[in-house]
């Protein structure tokens, strides 16, 4: 996990989010028998309470990066008639 160089947050915090998500293994359960381990390389701990932290972390520096780089904003289509395509203007 690498934080942007401009990130206000400490690293001993980084350092500590690291510590709870790397290295992690996991297995299955068949048949009441558990199978090799397999290394977890994505994502966040089921039920971790710092689990929404990445993504809120993720959204506020794209947030900050729109911004900074696009002063008028995102221009988004949407509907209100439950339809999900043929977004035409």
């Amino acid at each position: 996990m690498e934080s942007p160089p401009e990130s206000e947050m400490p690293g001993e915090v980084i350092t500590i989010i690291r510590l709870l998500h790397d290295n992690r293994t996991a297995s299955v359960i068949i048949d009441g028998e558990p199978r090799e381990r397999l290394n977890v390389r994505t994502g966040v701990k089921q039920g971790c309470v710092l689990g929404p932290s990445p993504l809120s972390l993720f959204l506020n520096a794209v947030l900050t990066l729109v911004n900074q780089q696009l002063p008028n904003g995102i221009h988004m289509r949407y509907r209100m008639d439950g339809g999900v395509f043929n977004l035409q203007l």
